[in-house]
């Protein structure tokens, strides 16, 4: 204890977690796979439920806040209580995580609880592209290699892959849209069928 009789705040946790959290952080993968069993799921409850994205958002952070409450107790004890700027970091994120539950679950009422979580974790590929812009920070040779993987997967196939029944140009959309001067994947309209413009390029076939 210093001299000022103020307990000295306990240092903060490895990088890794190592110290908080041990079992996950010597596992990884294990860990990694678990969440994301986890999250592939989700949208599928949030389907079974019936409830509205609203309503499914509310109880789905309610759920989760006597947990949230337990690590919180558990990490303070450890490491000493937060300052005010860090608590203030974490509500905005939590307002910022409570509109994206909202958008989420919208988009998988509209496409499928499957095509929406491989849409929501696309943020992976525009944080590296990102950081890779404005600060430099260069994604290893394997990010970059499963970049197009990925964006192939948020392209649908099938009709039957799409709650509305119908897939156009790569993405769902609200009609079947297969006429020889329609488009539903233009951009700021993705999703809805509308006419193309003048100068671009009709259908072939």
């Amino acid at each position: 204890m210093p001299a000022s009789g103020t307990p000295a705040r306990l240092p903060g946790p490895s990088p890794d977690g190592s110290d908080l959290y041990p079992a996950f952080a010597s596992r990884p993968r294990a860990s990694a796979v678990i969440g994301a069993v986890f999250i592939a799921f989700s949208g599928i409850f949030f389907l079974l439920s019936g409830a509205s994205p609203t309503t499914a958002t509310v109880f789905r952070c309610g759920f989760a806040l006597p947990v949230l409450l337990a690590l919180t107790w558990y990490e303070d004890r450890r490491l000493g209580g937060r300052d005010r700027h860090s608590r203030a970091l974490a509500l905005t994120a939590g307002v910022f995580f409570a509109f994206d539950l909202v958008l989420w679950m919208n988009a998988v009422e509209q496409v499928g609880a499957g095509l929406a979580t491989v849409l929501a974790n696309m943020q992976v590929v525009v944080v590296a592209l990102v950081g890779w812009a404005l600060l430099g920070e260069r994604p290893s040779n394997r990010t970059l290699a499963a970049i197009p993987i990925v964006a192939a997967g948020a392209a649908c196939d099938a009709n039957s892959e799409c709650k509305t029944g119908f897939c156009a140009d790569g993405v769902c959309c609200n009609t079947a849209c297969t006429g020889q001067c329609e488009a539903c994947a233009e951009t700021g309209s993705a999703g809805t069928c509308v006419v193309v413009p003048a100068k671009g390029k009709p259908r072939t076939g």
